[in-house]
């Protein structure tokens, strides 16, 4: 099937760029894990570059050969995509990837992850969407889960209590309700509203504001989505990271590779967040959702809220502590983060989620 090219990221301007294409395989086990390889503390697909005179297939060949110890039977063509990458030496390629689905000839010298696990430690934005695009057609759907679970203790925002959950009646006890062999489990949670990955309303921050109960569904399912990467090693995140971008009724996903740290004392200090000045251009481009992979779309260091004081006061949803961001291409899919409908309430967790397209 023919999918359009995906890119991930952008040429920094003023600066060179050397196209480099490369071929990769699309390994997969029988329990659903893909093949990864391990060079120099990174994590990659197996493949690399395609040398002058090499075919694709025949690159992809040679470098199984060369990284994994064992043959390949190169299958179809999966996809294409462009990425615009710096190596640690400094220089900058374009890596047009081109993907296949392949089978190992021998035994591989490799390491074999779910495709979560994968998605999350590849250098590459690309093998991380080109992993769940393909591990998602071998099942029945093409979801990409954006949540972190809720467990028991967990510790999302530092200061607010964790969730406590627990049987309100156990399988023993309830067998006295029910006929012979028939048991359930009936349990309850406490928890804050701002728990793992939780969406927040109008009334959140506005007491005039529309709760929970008061969303309309289009502005929650399936909304149309774009993911921006932030700048690599600056915390305040500013209006020029979306220029140039189509934010009109789209949900915003900012991507700034925090969540590596969530639920670790990391999370809580030093995260990346988005300026007055960026709400203000969400605002005005007409964005229907914006979320996060951070602690806080807001600065926590002093009082004041900007991003929630705007966003939440043109009825723009946010959606914060989301993760998996690096498997998402930067357009192409579908988002949904549906809280439950409880009424006077301005935040729940909810089950955030991507639907890939094409």
């Amino acid at each position: 099937m023919e999918r359009p090219l995906s890119v991930f990221g952008s040429k920094l301007p003023g600066a060179a760029y050397r196209l480099r294409p490369g071929a990769y395989a699309l390994v997969f086990d029988a329990e659903g894990r893909v093949a990864l390889v391990h060079e120099e503390g990174e994590w990659y697909l197996p493949g690399g570059g395609i040398e002058p005179g090499e075919t694709t297939e025949q690159a992809l060949e040679r470098e199984v050969h060369e990284e994994c110890a064992c043959g390949a039977r190169v299958g179809a063509a999966f996809a294409e995509a462009l990425e615009f990458v710096e190596s640690r030496a400094g220089e900058r390629f374009e890596v047009l990837a081109h993907y296949f689905r392949a089978e190992f000839v021998g035994t591989p010298n490799v390491s074999w992850l779910s495709p979560a696990e994968a998605g999350m430690r590849t250098r590459r934005r690309s093998d991380a969407w080109v992993i769940a695009l393909a591990a998602g057609e071998r099942g029945p759907s093409r979801f990409v889960d954006l949540s972190h679970a809720v467990h028991d203790g967990l510790v999302t925002y530092p200061g607010l209590p964790a969730p406590r959950i627990a049987e309100h009646m156990d399988r023993a006890s309830s067998r006295a309700h029910y006929a012979s062999g028939t048991e359930f489990s009936i349990a309850k949670i406490e928890l804050v509203a701002n728990t793992g990955t939780y969406l927040d309303a109008p009334f959140h921050r506005y007491a005039d504001g529309r709760d929970l109960a008061e969303l309309p569904l289009d502005t929650l399912a399936e909304l149309p989505g774009i993911v921006v990467l932030a700048p690599a090693g600056r915390r305040a995140i500013g209006p020029e990271a979306f220029e140039g971008r189509e934010l009109a009724g789209r949900a915003v996903l900012v991507h700034t590779g925090w969540a590596r740290h969530f639920a670790t004392p990391a999370y809580a200090s030093g995260h990346p967040f988005l300026t007055r000045a960026a709400a203000e251009l969400l605002v005005a481009r007409g964005a229907v959702l914006v979320g996060i992979d951070s602690l806080n779309i807001d600065d926590t260091s002093g009082g004041e809220r900007p991003v929630h004081t705007l966003l939440l006061a043109r009825d723009v949803r946010i959606v914060e502590h989301l993760t998996n961001l690096q498997a998402l291409p930067e357009t192409g899919f579908r988002f949904s983060a549906v809280p439950v409908a409880v009424r006077g309430m301005g935040s729940f967790p909810v089950r955030a989620f991507a639907r890939l397209e094409g």
